[in-house]
């Protein structure tokens, strides 16, 4: 969805959030918000302590160089969840466009 008026969108590239929404010892499921081009773009992501990711689908597609980042973004979370033995409640990152 279009968001003209969104303060905290990059002028260039793109954000990527991951905020934790539900977990327990095994599993957990994060809101991922992607902001780039003045556009929002929500999933929900499912982690596994045993290494599963689900995905689900995106209120609409991203541009594909952003959710390709997303893959590289969800190994350090399940990094940091080992390292920290529990699950991480956010993961800011952004990224410069790719040409």
């Amino acid at each position: 969805m279009a968001r003209p008026d969104a303060p905290d969108g990059p002028e260039h590239g793109g954000r990527v959030l991951f905020v934790l929404a539900a977990h327990d010892e095994t599993k957990a499921e994060y809101r991922v918000t992607l902001l780039a081009n003045e556009h929002e773009y929500v999933a929900t992501m499912n982690f596994t302590t045993d290494g599963d990711t689900t995905v689900g689908a995106w209120s609409e597609p991203p541009p594909e160089w952003l959710e390709k980042s997303v893959r590289g973004f969800t190994r350090q979370l399940k990094l940091k969840q080992r390292e920290l033995g529990k699950w991480p409640r956010r993961l800011l990152r952004w990224r410069k466009p790719k040409a």
